[in-house]
């Protein structure tokens, strides 16, 4: 009597042992919160074109921004933005919440070289140089007649 009544409650600790291991598993993903991984760009990445793809994954959140603004993921928790890139060093912040809105940021440093002509500036100089050379062919013709 005594034998079964041990093998019992060797039992009932046993199964609630294990009914709180598979607690503690299944809610780690509540306890750890949101997680960001970024897949592109690297850290300190030189970047030459003006825009440039922000890649990566997310584990358990509800909302992400990119420098503030909402983005959004598909449902296997993968995002993808295009940025439009200025000359010189940038921070890019993605922050995420979860729904106890428990919060992450990374940051991202990257860096796109200053260029030494725009294509602005190409046009607005030929442009002033088709102006100065007709308005000086002009003159010439108008002291070759007289």
């Amino acid at each position: 009597m005594q034998g079964q009544i041990k093998i019992e409650k060797i039992a009932i600790i046993t199964l609630l042992s294990i009914f709180l291991v598979y607690a503690l598993f299944e809610s780690y993903k509540i306890l750890r919160g949101p997680v960001i991984t970024i897949r592109s760009p690297k850290p300190y990445e030189e970047i030459n074109l003006p825009f440039v793809a922000i890649e990566g994954e997310t584990k358990n959140i509800s909302l992400i921004t990119l420098n503030d603004r909402q983005i959004f993921i598909d449902e296997d928790g993968v995002f993808r933005e295009k940025l439009l890139l200025p000359e010189g060093y940038t921070i890019i912040e993605l922050e995420a919440f979860d729904r106890f809105k428990k919060k992450v940021v990374k940051s991202l440093s990257i860096y796109r070289p200053y260029s030494t002509s725009t294509p602005l500036l190409e046009k607005t100089l030929d442009m002033i140089q088709a102006t100065s050379t007709s308005t000086s062919t002009s003159t010439s013709t108008k002291k070759i007649i007289n």
